[in-house]
């Protein structure tokens, strides 16, 4: 006698409607913006009829907002595991603790490079319901972030007005691979691998915490491992003038 397929065993691994609604709209968003993406294409890509959009997310705003809404939970996560209730007071290494930080950021966007795509192409494009969304995530993430400030800087405008500037400046810098990953495979040879995000994650903490001269000091160690040389990296070696 055949089994009865309510009682066969499901497949663990097959994703819900919901699921698939979900990640064929970070795909599609994330290639031509949601603006550009209608509706029939997500079901089409989910493969689901169209009204189970509706019935999941209520419209395609509703479907971008959840997006949002998973990128900034995991952002806010990161915040609280590296911050968290850790005394402040009691830290002695400040590099580290924000290395730490960035690559954790850093390593969340390598793992999910087309929702990076949405959030930052939709930056500019801000209905006032997005703006809303975001703002009221980024205050959380501030307030967990004075926390760590209020014992390292002055408690002024001007610390407030700094990190206005440089918040979304390490935004831009450590997304900006992902954002411009259709032009610069184009421009040259990109490995798509692990030793590549090993790689990017070193790179790019090294050039959020020490700009420029922290990445051309890193090369320079790494050359040096490797018995290579340059002028820049023998520079401490030329002889002073005069």
């Amino acid at each position: 006698m055949a089994m009865n397929n309510k009682n066969a065993p499901q497949d663990q691994t097959e994703t819900t409607p919901k699921e698939r609604i979900f990640e064929a709209a970070v795909k599609l968003f994330g290639q031509k913006s949601s603006t550009a993406t209608g509706v029939r294409e997500i079901a089409k890509e989910a493969g689901v009829n169209v009204a189970m959009i509706s019935y999941f997310y209520g419209s395609k705003q509703g479907l971008l907002e959840a997006l949002l809404e998973k990128y900034f939970i995991r952002f806010t996560a990161i915040v609280e595991e590296v911050i968290g209730d850790a005394e402040i007071e009691s830290i002695k290494d400040y590099d580290s603790y924000f290395r730490q930080f960035t690559e954790k950021v850093i390593r969340f966007y390598v793992e999910n490079p087309n929702l990076v795509r949405v959030v930052m192409m939709e930056m500019p494009l801000d209905s006032p319901r997005n703006a809303e969304i975001k703002a009221a995530w980024w205050k959380q993430v501030l307030k967990r972030f004075s926390n760590l400030t209020e014992h390292l800087l002055p408690q002024d405008p001007s610390t407030l007005e700094a990190f206005g500037i440089i918040g979304p400046a390490f935004n831009s810098a450590t997304a900006s691979h992902f954002l411009l990953m259709p032009i610069i495979e184009k421009v040259g040879a990109i490995r798509k691998d692990e030793q590549f995000f090993d790689r990017y994650c070193q790179l790019m903490t090294e050039f959020c915490l020490h700009g420029y001269t922290g990445v051309f000091e890193l090369l320079c160690s790494q050359s040096a491992a490797e018995d290579q040389t340059s002028p820049y990296c023998n520079k401490g070696d030329q002889a002073p003038p005069g």
